[in-house]
């Protein structure tokens, strides 16, 4: 099973990302949920999930930042940037940041 860790402040998209996931049937699964880089920086432990789900726009935070914590903090685990802005700077930045995706959220 594949476990998805989310940090994303708002808990609809939690919520409705959690329940999208069938593990029985998609092999995936939400793990947990924090609404912020604080939050799940060296908090986590990282066998308690595969992958991380980061949104791009976080309130009173940047980007690159919470990107650059977070590959600190569990270089050895992908982040997949989940977003509603999907301009072109913001998918190169990331990327070359070293997030290993970036999603729409459109």
């Amino acid at each position: 099973m594949i476990r998805l860790y989310l940090i994303e402040d708002h808990p609809i998209i939690y919520d409705g990302l959690r329940q999208r996931f069938r593990h029985a049937e998609d092999g995936i699964a939400v793990s947990g949920y924090a609404d912020s880089i604080p939050s799940f920086v060296n908090k986590i432990p990282p066998d308690s999930f595969d992958i991380i789900i980061l949104d791009l726009w976080l309130p009173s935070t940047n980007p690159v930042e919470n990107l650059e914590k977070i590959r600190i903090a569990y270089p050895d685990k992908p982040v997949i940037i989940y977003s509603q802005d999907d301009s072109v700077h913001w998918v190169n930045q990331m990327i070359k940041s070293g997030a290993m995706a970036y999603l729409s959220k459109t």
